[in-house]
Order: structure tokens, then C-alpha cells, then sequence
């Protein structure tokens, strides 16, 4: 499915509904939520090599409302790093950055979810990568930075593998490490 964009003046941030004290808890609340329910479905990719693409909609479509009664909620919560949960955060991270760009651009809910949803699973493939490579406290070699590109091709077999995925995430998992001017990877 192809995402079209509104034309470039018609760009505009929709002002909080809710102020930011409000929305602040229960953004706290659904930002723990997601990255408790990330942990648990990427560990159980371990072993599984398979997703279920159902339990994660619940997830953005949570983000997606949060978004909108409060921008500026969420975004916040997503700045703070956290090493011990790196990855988990990471892709709810992902998510929330993309659908509030998305949201900005004046994307529908269908549209925003398909986003957030390539968010939340673009680095599934990082759990199938070792973890002395994935963790390690320094510049990786050439040889495990290698190892580490195929988290791309390790995160789209275990998509395959899951429930019928739709095409717009797909690619997104696909191509989250091209880069416009043709460099990057896999391709």
C-alpha cells in the first residue's frame, strides 16, 4: 500500500486537547505498558522466531491517542535513555517518533498505525543476533558489524513466519536502515 502526503503548506500541529500535568501519568502509564508488552513479545521471538502482530496494534493504537491529546507527553517520555532495556524502549521509541511525525504530516489513523506498527517491530531481528555483539560495550568489529546488519533479513524470516503482516510494515522492517542516497543496508 503506497503512503501518499498532504501538500507541503498544509503541514500543521493540532494544539494539546488535554494539558501536558493531565496527560503526563497516564502517557507514563501506556509508555511502561509498551515496553513491558515489546520485552515480552521479542524474548518470545527467541525461541518462537515468529510475532503476533495482533497484540501489538492495541499498543499504537494507544501511542496514536496519547499523540493526540498530548504531543508533547509521550515524545518526552521517549527522550529518556535507559541502557538496561535499550532495544525494548528502542522500538517503542521508534514508534512514538514516527507516529507523531506521521501525525504531523496529516497521516489518517490507518496510516499512523501501519507506521507505529513498522515501528514497534522494525528491530525484531536484534533478538536473534548474539548477544555479545548486540551488548558490546565498544565499536564493533567489521566482522560482527556484518553480523549485526543481518538483524534486517533475521527480523523479516520471523515476520514471514507470524501472523499475516501488512505490506506497508513489512517494508518498513525491510528498509529501516536504507538510506535515501542508495547507501545503508541490506540492499
Amino acid at each position: 500500500e503506497e503512503i501518499t502526503f498532504p501538500e507541503e503548506n498544509s503541514y500543521a500541529v493540532p494544539p494539546p486537547s488535554v494539558a501536558l500535568a493531565e496527560e503526563l501519568p497516564v502517557a507514563e502509564q501506556a509508555y511502561s505498558d509498551c515496553v513491558a508488552h515489546v520485552r515480552s513479545f521479542l524474548q518470545k521471538a527467541q525461541s518462537d522466531k515468529k510475532v503476533h502482530l495482533g497484540s501489538a496494534k492495541p499498543l499504537v493504537q494507544t501511542i496514536i491517542k496519547s499523540l493526540n491529546r498530548n504531543v508533547d507527553a509521550l515524545t518526552s517520555l521517549a527522550k529518556v535513555k535507559r541502557y538496561d532495556t535499550y532495544t525494548f524502549e528502542h522500538c517503542v521509541n521508534v514508534s512514538i517518533y514516527a507516529t507523531a511525525f506521521g501525525r504531523f504530516l496529516g497521516l489518517d489513523e490507518q496510516k499512523l498505525l501501519l507506521l507505529g506498527l513498522a515501528g514497534i517491530f522494525h528491530d525484531t531481528g536484534k533478538m536473534l543476533v548474539p548477544q555479545d555483539i548486540l551488548n558490546a560495550p565498544r565499536r564493533l568489529t567489521p566482522d560482527e558489524f556484518d553480523i549485526m546488519k543481518t538483524h534486517v533479513q533475521l527480523g523479516l524470516d520471523c515476520l514471514e513466519h507470524s501472523t499475516p503482516m501488512p505490506a506497508a510494515v513489512f517494508a518498513g522492517v525491510a528498509q529501516h536502515h536504507e538510506k535515501f542516497n542508495g547507501a545503508g543496508y541490506p540492499n
